[in-house]
C-alpha cells in the first residue's frame, strides 16, 4: 500500500466496519469511476485505481490488519 492511509483513501474512520467501508466505497466509485466522468483524466483514472487498491486493502481482514 502507498504511504498515504486506505482510511483516508477511502474517507473513514480506522474502527470502520465492512458495511461503512462497502458503503463508502461505492460513493467513491460512484464519484471517480472514468465511466461516468465528463473528461476522464489520467488524474481521475489514478484517483479510481487509488479507491479500488484501498478497499481491496480494507475488506480483507488479513491485509487491513497488515496495512494498521
Amino acid at each position: 500500500m502507498p504511504s498515504h492511509s486506505a482510511y483516508a483513501t477511502l474517507g473513514v474512520p480506522r474502527g470502520a466496519t465492512a458495511k461503512e467501508i462497502r458503503i463508502a466505497y461505492r460513493d467513491k466509485c460512484l464519484l471517480l469511476h472514468p465511466d461516468r466522468t465528463a473528461a476522464p483524466s489520467r488524474g481521475s483514472s489514478a484517483a479510481f485505481l487509488a479507491v479500488q487498491e484501498a478497499y481491496e486493502t480494507l475488506k480483507d481482514d488479513l491485509r487491513r490488519r497488515e496495512h494498521d
